[in-house]
């Protein structure tokens, strides 16, 4: 296997969009949830999960929007920190009602995450 469809992963972004209002439009997307049995790394660093918009091509072949892939790397972590994982990869998905785009790492988009996790919340 590399890829898999996850019903656990989409039951966890389900709570977390559910939660915090900042994600109610996302209710409208189709987002897909894969888990990889394979690492993956940018340079050193783990990468444990990431955020995809689906090209407009294969989302009118699939239906689908946006996938989040949790790489297997992920797979030590504790539940509360995969909720936050799958909080900060939600927040990569940007949609305005009309348009679906990607929001790249910046500070001030995640400041809700450093807020109220800190900035090593991944090594909890």
């Amino acid at each position: 296997m590399a890829f898999e469809i996850s019903d656990k992963l989409k039951a966890l972004g389900d709570e977390v969009i559910n939660t915090f209002e900042e994600f109610k439009l996302l209710k409208e997307l189709n987002v897909k949830y894969l888990i990889s049995d394979k690492p993956k790394k940018n340079g050193n660093k783990v990468v444990y999960a990431d955020c995809t918009k689906v090209n407009d091509k294969n989302k009118a072949v699939s239906g689908v929007d946006f996938i989040i892939t949790f790489y297997a790397d992920s797979a030590g972590i504790g539940e509360e920190c995969l909720k936050i994982l799958m909080r900060h990869e939600l927040m990569h998905i940007g949609y305005d009602g009309k348009k679906r785009y990607i929001v790249p790492h910046d500070c001030e988009d995640f400041k809700a995450i450093i807020r109220d996790y800190g900035v090593d919340w991944i090594n909890s």
